[in-house]
């Protein structure tokens, strides 16, 4: 029989007013039918109840120390990895892979404090991510478009690639936009990018935009003799006809 979902809410709001107190962190993380309960939520398939136990598990974790008690907690570590695996809202994966890495990080805590390293606190940044396929995707492409984008862009967290699908990720803040990221690609030497979105009924979409679309003028320059305000007159940019634009192309710009 299914939980009901209420209910689980609430005991977990409570555990994340116990949590805001850094004296009962660690008797908590200690708590082997806390853990229990712990791995059990963050395996659910609803992702409220997913999203609020990871609230929690952030909160406790805060300190490296803290975090340092889960290194052996392995049912809850392998709940955390199948969770990150599951169709749940972006901000949610990024909360769970958060909550891995501080567990791995502090796994090697002993060994930082014998180098008399200090103490890390862990600070939660909240991100995006954008997807895109480019072409072509050579070897020279990538190393460019990997090294533009981690150095050359501010607020660029990290970027993967794939080979089968030449397709690239990058993880962003939320002050990086699509727009930056497509521009620098393009200057990496890219004929052609797509954008791969999901709509809202979460199935994948692609926006396409070309190089001879990016070099085209982003305000349109207007006949200063024709009045668009009489009837009958139809406006073009004259920078569009030049290139031979279509309305098809002004439409796809839209969208980037």
């Amino acid at each position: 029989m299914e939980m009901d979902e209420a209910r689980i809410i609430t005991s977990i709001k409570s555990y994340h007013e116990l949590s805001k107190a850094v004296e009962n962190r660690s008797k908590i993380l200690s708590d082997k039918n806390f853990l229990n309960m712990a791995t059990l939520l963050i395996s659910e398939k609803r992702a409220r109840i997913v999203n609020r136990m990871t609230s929690v598990m952030l909160t406790l974790t805060e300190r490296e120390e803290d975090a340092a008690l889960l290194k052996d907690a392995k049912a809850f570590r392998t709940a955390i990895g199948n969770a990150s695996e599951q169709d749940f809202p972006p901000v949610l994966i990024h909360n769970l892979l958060s909550l891995a890495s501080r567990i791995q990080i502090s796994s090697e805590l002993k060994k930082r404090k014998e180098c008399s390293k200090p103490v890390r606190r862990f600070v939660h940044h909240k991100s995006m991510q954008f997807s895109f396929i480019i072409t072509p995707f050579n070897e020279d492409i990538k190393m460019s478009v990997e090294k533009k984008c981690l150095s050359g862009i501010k607020g660029v967290i990290s970027i993967s690639m794939d080979n089968e699908k030449n397709a690239i990720q990058l993880r962003v803040l939320p002050s990086v936009s699509s727009q930056i990221i497509v521009n620098s690609l393009f200057d990496c030497g890219a004929e052609k990018v797509e954008r791969l979105v999901k709509n809202e009924l979460g199935q994948d979409e692609k926006w396409e935009l070309s190089r001879e679309e990016v070099n085209a003028p982003l305000l349109p320059t207007y006949i200063e003799e024709i009045d668009p305000s009489k009837e009958g007159v139809s406006v073009v940019p004259s920078g569009h006809i030049k290139s031979n634009g279509s309305w098809l192309s002004s439409i796809t710009s839209m969208f980037w």
